[in-house]
Protein backbone atom coordinates (compact mmCIF):
# COMPACT_ATOMS: atom_id res chain seq x y z
CA UNK A 1 0.00 0.00 0.00
CA UNK A 2 2.02 2.89 -1.22
CA UNK A 3 -0.94 5.01 -2.31
CA UNK A 4 -0.87 8.26 -0.31
CA UNK A 5 -4.68 8.51 -0.32
CA UNK A 6 -4.80 6.10 2.63
CA UNK A 7 -4.59 7.31 6.18
CA UNK A 8 -1.51 6.34 8.17
CA UNK A 9 -3.37 3.70 10.21
CA UNK A 10 -5.22 2.07 7.30
CA UNK A 11 -2.58 -0.47 6.37
CA UNK A 12 -2.31 -2.06 9.81
CA UNK A 13 -6.08 -2.04 10.33
CA UNK A 14 -6.89 -3.50 6.93
CA UNK A 15 -4.21 -6.19 7.08
CA UNK A 16 -5.22 -7.56 10.49
CA UNK A 17 -2.33 -6.11 12.47
CA UNK A 18 -4.43 -3.41 14.13
CA UNK A 19 -6.22 -3.42 17.45
CA UNK A 20 -9.84 -2.37 17.70
CA UNK A 21 -11.75 -1.50 20.86
CA UNK A 22 -13.63 -4.81 20.58
CA UNK A 23 -10.28 -6.64 20.73
CA UNK A 24 -9.56 -5.47 24.28
CA UNK A 25 -10.48 -7.58 27.29
CA UNK A 26 -10.22 -5.92 30.68
CA UNK A 27 -10.73 -7.39 34.16
CA UNK A 28 -14.42 -7.42 35.17
CA UNK A 29 -15.36 -6.06 31.72
CA UNK A 30 -19.07 -5.80 30.95
CA UNK A 31 -20.81 -5.65 27.59
CA UNK A 32 -23.87 -3.62 26.63
CA UNK A 33 -26.40 -4.20 23.90
CA UNK A 34 -29.51 -2.26 22.90
CA UNK A 35 -32.56 -4.31 22.01
CA UNK A 36 -34.06 -2.42 19.10
CA UNK A 37 -37.55 -2.40 17.62
CA UNK A 38 -38.07 -4.64 14.63
CA UNK A 39 -41.12 -2.73 13.38
CA UNK A 40 -42.35 0.83 13.06
CA UNK A 41 -45.50 2.44 14.42
CA UNK A 42 -46.27 -0.23 17.00
CA UNK A 43 -47.66 -0.23 20.49
CA UNK A 44 -45.25 -1.52 23.14
CA UNK A 45 -47.34 -3.93 25.20
CA UNK A 46 -44.69 -4.99 27.70
CA UNK A 47 -41.09 -5.88 28.39
CA UNK A 48 -40.08 -9.05 30.24
CA UNK A 49 -37.35 -7.18 32.12
CA UNK A 50 -37.64 -9.30 35.29
CA UNK A 51 -37.04 -12.49 33.35
CA UNK A 52 -33.96 -10.99 31.68
CA UNK A 53 -32.64 -9.65 35.03
CA UNK A 54 -32.90 -13.14 36.52
CA UNK A 55 -30.61 -14.71 33.90
CA UNK A 56 -27.08 -15.59 35.01
CA UNK A 57 -24.48 -13.06 33.92
CA UNK A 58 -26.97 -10.24 33.31
CA UNK A 59 -25.98 -7.23 35.41
CA UNK A 60 -28.51 -4.61 34.32
CA UNK A 61 -31.69 -4.37 32.26
CA UNK A 62 -32.65 -0.76 31.70
CA UNK A 63 -36.10 0.24 30.40
CA UNK A 64 -37.84 3.58 29.85
CA UNK A 65 -39.62 3.08 33.19
CA UNK A 66 -36.22 2.85 34.93
CA UNK A 67 -35.11 6.07 33.25
CA UNK A 68 -38.29 7.86 34.32
CA UNK A 69 -37.87 6.61 37.90
CA UNK A 70 -34.33 8.03 37.91
CA UNK A 71 -35.66 11.41 36.75
CA UNK A 72 -34.24 11.28 33.23
CA UNK A 73 -36.37 13.39 30.91
CA UNK A 74 -35.22 13.56 27.29
CA UNK A 75 -32.10 13.21 25.17
CA UNK A 76 -30.46 16.48 24.21
CA UNK A 77 -30.60 17.35 20.59
CA UNK A 78 -31.80 19.71 17.97
CA UNK A 79 -30.43 23.05 16.96
CA UNK A 80 -31.52 26.12 18.90
CA UNK A 81 -32.44 28.89 16.50
CA UNK A 82 -35.10 31.55 16.32
CA UNK A 83 -38.15 30.81 14.25
CA UNK A 84 -40.44 33.12 12.32
CA UNK A 85 -40.77 36.49 14.00
CA UNK A 86 -38.04 35.60 16.52
CA UNK A 87 -40.11 33.00 18.34
CA UNK A 88 -38.16 30.20 19.99
CA UNK A 89 -38.36 26.77 18.47
CA UNK A 90 -39.82 23.99 20.57
CA UNK A 91 -37.59 21.02 21.27
CA UNK A 92 -39.61 17.80 20.92
CA UNK A 93 -39.42 15.12 23.58
CA UNK A 94 -36.85 12.55 22.47
CA UNK A 95 -36.82 9.46 24.71
CA UNK A 96 -33.63 7.46 25.17
CA UNK A 97 -35.68 4.24 25.19
CA UNK A 98 -39.15 3.60 23.77
CA UNK A 99 -41.95 3.99 26.28
CA UNK A 100 -45.45 3.06 25.15
CA UNK A 101 -45.07 3.31 21.38
CA UNK A 102 -42.44 2.34 18.85
CA UNK A 103 -41.95 5.10 16.30
CA UNK A 104 -39.36 3.66 13.91
CA UNK A 105 -37.52 0.44 13.07
CA UNK A 106 -34.34 0.30 15.13
CA UNK A 107 -35.63 2.48 17.97
CA UNK A 108 -33.88 1.45 21.22
CA UNK A 109 -36.29 -0.33 23.57
CA UNK A 110 -34.09 -1.89 26.27
CA UNK A 111 -30.43 -1.72 27.27
CA UNK A 112 -28.93 -4.98 28.58
CA UNK A 113 -25.55 -5.07 30.33
CA UNK A 114 -23.99 -8.49 30.92
CA UNK A 115 -20.73 -10.32 31.56
CA UNK A 116 -20.42 -11.48 27.95
CA UNK A 117 -21.30 -9.94 24.61
CA UNK A 118 -23.43 -12.96 23.73
CA UNK A 119 -25.41 -12.76 26.97
CA UNK A 120 -25.96 -9.00 26.49
CA UNK A 121 -27.17 -9.54 22.94
CA UNK A 122 -29.36 -12.53 23.81
CA UNK A 123 -29.99 -12.80 27.57
CA UNK A 124 -32.16 -15.92 27.11
CA UNK A 125 -29.23 -18.00 25.77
Amino acid sequence: MTDKSFRREDERLLTGRGCYTADWNLPRQLYACFVRADRAHAKLLGIAAQAARARPGVQLVLTAADLEAAGFKSLPGGVAFDGIGGQKTKKPFWPALARSHIHYVGQPVVLIVAESALRAAAPDR
